[in-house]
């Protein structure tokens, strides 16, 4: 657990992950009709991190959003006012209007299936962090909540850019972008 995810193990009452005093939490529900609590926990856990990871790098407050995680093998999904990409409803998708970001299980696998490889490259600058899978899929649901908008549009494709600049660059490098 780092010190991002808002849990701390207390293992003097309930020996179960508890809420740390004064953390941010997002309004994340499991949209599955399985039993699948252990798994939520999880899902949950490395969801929070990142929606807090992103949300902070790119300055967005996501107190109104109410996200919800989908197993996309065995959720209907309603695309009605949906903004769904190529192959959205198996990684994301969200309802602009009604401020709903929905984010598949396979997205979350996806990041946590590599992350001690990338932690562990990243720390050994053997590769920057150029490319985190759930952070893109993040960061697009939000630009779509921003924007109003859907991918090809002038106004979703640069806030899109942007967002995703100020997310993998840092304030120096994003000053260095812009004199060059």
């Amino acid at each position: 657990m780092g010190k991002d995810i808002p849990y701390i193990h207390d293992t003097r009452y309930t020996k179960k992950w508890v809420l740390k005093e004064g953390a941010k939490v997002s309004n994340i529900e499991f949209k599955t009709t399985e039993q699948a609590l252990i798994l939520y926990c999880d899902y949950k856990k490395i969801l929070q991190s990142k929606i807090d990871s992103v949300c902070k790098k790119i300055g967005f407050d996501d107190s109104k959003i109410q996200w919800k995680i989908y197993n996309p093998k065995t959720n209907k999904i309603s695309l009605n006012q949906m903004f769904v990409g190529l192959n959205g409803k198996d990684y994301g998708y969200c309802s602009p209007r009604e401020n709903i970001i929905c984010i598949s299980t396979l997205s979350i696998q996806k990041d946590a299936s590599n992350s001690l490889l990338k932690k562990y490259n990243t720390l050994l600058r053997l590769e920057k962090d150029t490319d985190d899978f759930l952070a893109n899929v993040i960061i697009d649901e939000i630009t779509h909540i921003q924007t109003q908008s859907n991918h090809g549009s002038l106004v979703y494709d640069k806030k899109f850019k942007d967002n995703v600049i100020k997310y993998y660059l840092s304030p120096l490098d994003r000053i260095m972008l812009k004199i060059k």
